[in-house]
């Protein structure tokens, strides 16, 4: 390619694509005469913004390292101030405390929190835009710079107009933004069972008060409801109930099932256990049941242990560990037992063993004598001997005494024989007995 005279481009130089003259490429603008190759070899500060007083800034705070009362900093504070009380104006009521801990936002001068405040950045003066008290505040204190609270933008004075920083924008203003938001929520403590040492053990036993024998509030009747009344009050002051519930092991704000009776359970015992003495109306208890169970729903008299039973079966069914076969849920933990039926046949000798699962057993009382009004000594019946043969352990000693079976009522498997059999019953891994009088 042939070298044009006068001109300063280089043999191996491209080709203009222009016909005219004064139209020039990039590359003859570079390689231009008028221009110095030096000014390419240079290293030069690169422009993030238009404000040459917030450059100026930057580089006085590059230079003497991070001053905790510099600009910058301020800037940066104010953007975290800014977002937290924006942050805690979203906040449900629950969270209300948190905003309150937060100076409020209001101008120095006139106190109103609403036409649009700017925070200076040389001092702690907030003032409002509309009104003017901010720029009053510059021009008076000769300070330059303020910033948006709403908005986090930088005024600058001597510029009279609102100024843009790349570096300052991502460096501070979105890398509080991500990390106000990149912070973990409080994560709800989960339940570790608490094995108490020999020393904790001690100190319980010997600092323990025997519990009051009176209930811990009244339930109202709400209409022939007095049968489901004394079931409730007898779950509420089982202890094995009573340490699950009130440990959080079924939390109702969290369960997310429709008339679930392990909520209503929950919110019973936060009822019953608030310290509250007047009666509770348990009518969401109630409704639910009626939900569940049809043939109990109306205020007519209901027979209080097929409302125990049902109660049972709901609760059973509303916790999660449940399941059709060793069952670990609450109920099966607190009321399940096996029953050991033994049959004995009188000819042979053969003995039969059976063990059912249950949840209650019936226990009869036995008919009081009638009353006499003297003994031989002369002394009426004390309290002692019309209760005796009454007690639990009398009435689980009658409940198992062995029996003969009647005729045609069991067949040995052995000598087939039907008749003369005795039987007996016990209990295994039973935990509790309710007995309803």
């Amino acid at each position: 390619m042939a070298h044009i005279p006068g001109s300063s481009l280089s043999p191996l130089s491209p080709p203009s694509p222009f016909q005219h003259p004064d139209q020039k490429t990039v590359y003859d603008v570079i390689y231009a005469d008028s221009n110095p190759s030096h000014f390419y070899g240079e290293s030069h500060l690169i422009q993030t913004g238009a404000c040459p007083h917030l450059t100026r800034i930057k580089q006085k705070y590059k230079q003497e390292g991070e001053d905790e009362n510099s600009i910058l900093e301020n800037y940066r504070s104010l953007i975290q101030y800014s977002i937290s009380w924006h942050k805690s104006k979203q906040e449900v009521e629950k969270k209300r405390k948190h905003r309150k801990e937060l100076p409020f936002p209001k101008c120095s001068v006139c106190s109103d929190p609403l036409s649009r405040l700017h925070a200076c950045l040389h001092c702690v003066f907030m003032g409002c835009w509309r009104k003017g008290h901010m720029k009053e505040h510059q021009m008076e204190k000769k300070h330059c710079f303020a910033v948006d609270f709403d908005r986090h933008t930088i005024f600058c004075c001597e510029c009279n107009d609102y100024v843009y920083d790349v570096e300052i924008n991502e460096k501070i203003t979105k890398a509080e933004i991500v990390s106000s938001r990149s912070r973990r929520k409080k994560q709800r403590v989960q339940y570790t069972l608490w094995e108490p040492t020999e020393k904790d053990i001690s100190t319980i036993v010997n600092n323990s008060v025997i519990a009051s024998c009176q209930g811990l509030r009244g339930l109202c009747n709400m209409g022939n409801t007095c049968f489901m009344n004394v079931i409730l009050q007898s779950l509420v002051h089982n202890p094995i109930l009573k340490a699950y519930f009130l440990s959080d092991k079924h939390n109702s704000k969290l369960c997310k099932r429709q008339y679930c009776m392990c909520c209503e359970m929950d919110d019973l015992f936060i009822q019953l256990y608030s310290g509250n003495k007047q009666p509770y109306g348990p009518c969401r208890f109630l409704q639910t049941m009626w939900m569940s169970l049809k043939e109990l729903a109306g205020y007519a008299q209901q027979d209080a242990h097929e409302f125990f039973i049902s109660a049972l079966n709901n609760i059973h069914a509303g916790c999660e560990e449940s399941k059709l076969s060793n069952c670990e849920c609450i109920i099966h933990k607190t009321f399940s037992g096996l029953l050991q039926s033994t049959v004995t046949c009188l000819r042979c000798k053969n003995t039969t063993t059976t063990y059912d699962p249950m949840l209650d057993i019936s226990l009869g009382l036995k008919a009081p004598e009638k009353k006499k009004k003297h003994l031989g000594n002369g002394r009426r019946h004390s309290h002692e001997d019309r209760r005796h043969g009454n007690t639990l352990a009398d009435c689980l000693e009658r409940y198992t005494q062995p029996e003969r079976l009647g005729t045609n009522v069991y067949s040995c498997s052995k000598c087939g024989n039907s008749f003369q059999v005795r039987s007996f019953s016990s209990f295994l891994k039973v935990l509790i007995y309710t007995i309803f009088w």
